[in-house]
């Protein structure tokens, strides 16, 4: 778990309760090498990646389309259609408003933040795993 301060600190700490026990668990159970054949956080780490990289591609043209929840009889919504169709082919060749980049900076900054903790759990699974290592005599 990662805490941001104000400043160019930061600080970070982590939970070590659920590492532990799961470690604690996966030596009883005998089960390391299963979990390990999960190949988890790799995983993880390459679903980030993917996400990192829609996200950062992601431009204003290639926006999927809006989704109404209404009936296509509605009044509203053939309103609201032909204002989005006519909103949509101005800024076709446009480029990303000012909210649409703030909206895909975040994006990016929640899938860093996210993308660190599982790292920073996984760093905290390993040393864990060290507590319980089993010794040659």
């Amino acid at each position: 778990l990662a805490r941001r301060r104000r400043g160019p600190a930061a600080a970070g700490f982590t939970d070590d309760g659920f590492p532990l026990g799961l470690v604690f668990l996966l030596k009883v159970l005998e089960q390391e090498t299963a979990f390990d054949g999960l190949q988890w956080f790799q995983s993880v780490g390459a679903h980030y990646k993917k996400e990192t990289a829609d996200v950062a591609a992601r431009s204003p043209s290639k926006r999927p389309p809006l989704q109404v929840a209404s009936t296509a009889g509605n009044l509203a919504t053939r309103l609201f259609d032909s204002i989005r169709g006519a909103a949509g082919a101005a800024a076709e060749g446009s480029a990303a408003s000012p909210a649409e980049e703030e909206n895909r900076q975040l994006l990016l900054e929640r899938i860093r933040n996210y993308s660190a903790e599982y790292e920073q759990l996984g760093n905290t699974l390993a040393g864990m795993r060290m507590f319980f290592a089993e010794t040659e005599a």
